[in-house]
């Protein structure tokens, strides 16, 4: 491999130090050094060329992976529940019925039954173990979100215009609010 004229030892015959055996053309670029120390009269350098300042080398203090979650208080959590209950009660915008029940898997069914309880626009639904027939009955329905009592938000309760809720949700949600 032939080097730049300023790069050549004189007292090697051009060949810049190496042996006969290393003047095969190498194929392996990334074992290559840039120069030889000894010539150059530096410090060797990297083959492989990841430091910045070379061409396509790395980044200068590049950007590094950090972890910004954040664990939102139990207790926080819990009396905003609570307040955002009491807010859509004060409202007007919840009610309570005995039992939450379809006959069958129909989302028309479903849809009588929250059409004659106030669903006008997003509604959330809070029972205590929601049947399989309510859950494949209202999961189609546009607007309409079906929740365990034990999965509620705050979130989930400000984000809707009406709450329907059972008894016994209403009851479970006191126990774990009180």
């Amino acid at each position: 491999m032939k080097r730049s004229g300023l790069l050549q030892s004189r007292h090697t015959g051009g060949s810049g130090g190496r042996c006969r055996q290393f003047k095969k053309q190498i194929t392996n670029q990334a074992a290559i050094r840039p120069y030889a120390a000894m010539v150059a009269a530096c410090a060797a350098a990297d083959p492989r060329r990841r430091a910045p300042i070379w061409r396509k080398g790395g980044t200068t203090l590049g950007p590094q992976p950090r972890d910004y979650g954040y664990a939102f208080p139990k207790k926080m959590a819990k009396g905003a529940l609570r307040d955002a209950l009491a807010a859509k009660i004060r409202d007007g915008q919840m009610v309570v019925v005995d039992a939450l029940a379809v006959s069958e898997p129909k989302t028309r069914a479903a849809a009588q039954l929250l059409k004659g309880l106030g669903h006008v626009r997003k509604t959330l639904v809070i029972d205590v173990e929601p049947t399989d027939a309510l859950v494949l009955s209202t999961r189609n329905l546009a607007g309409v979100r079906l929740v365990p009592a034990n999965r509620v938000t705050a979130r989930d309760v400000m984000d809707c215009a009406t709450v329907i809720a059972s008894q016994a949700a209403l009851t479970r949600l006191q126990e774990a609010l009180a």
